[in-house]
C-alpha cells in the first residue's frame, strides 16, 4: 500500500474531470447533430412547400386542358353538325329553303 489517501483522492478527481470532458464534447457533438437535423427538416419542409406549389400548379393546368378539350368538343360537335346539313342540303336529302312553289 504504497498510494496515500490524497493520491487515491487526486485520482479519482483526475478520472472524474476526464469523464466530464468526455461527456461535454459527447454533447457538443449531439448538438451539433441535432442543429443539423433541424436545418435538414427545414431544408425538407421548403422542398415539400414547392412540390405542394407545383402540384397546385399542374392541377390547374390538367384542368385548364380538360377545359380546352371540352370547348373543342363543342365546336367540333358544332361544326361536324353544320357539315351534315350542308352535305345533305348538298345532295338533296334535306333542302336549306322549300322549293319555291310552296311559298306561293
Amino acid at each position: 500500500m504504497g498510494m496515500k489517501l490524497w493520491d487515491i483522492h487526486g485520482t479519482q478527481e483526475a478520472l472524474v474531470q476526464e469523464l466530464v470532458q468526455e461527456l461535454l464534447q459527447k454533447l457538443d457533438s449531439l448538438n451539433e447533430a441535432q442543429e443539423a437535423i433541424l436545418a435538414n427538416q427545414e431544408a425538407r419542409d421548403e422542398q415539400l412547400d414547392k412540390l405542394a406549389e407545383a402540384m397546385k400548379d399542374v392541377r390547374k393546368g390538367i384542368k385548364a386542358v380538360q377545359t380546352g378539350q371540352a370547348a373543342q368538343a363543342n365546336t367540333l360537335g358544332t361544326l361536324a353538325g353544320r357539315f351534315d346539313r350542308v352535305e345533305r342540303a348538298l345532295t338533296g336529302e334535306h333542302p336549306v329553303l322549300p322549293p319555291v312553289a310552296e311559298h306561293q
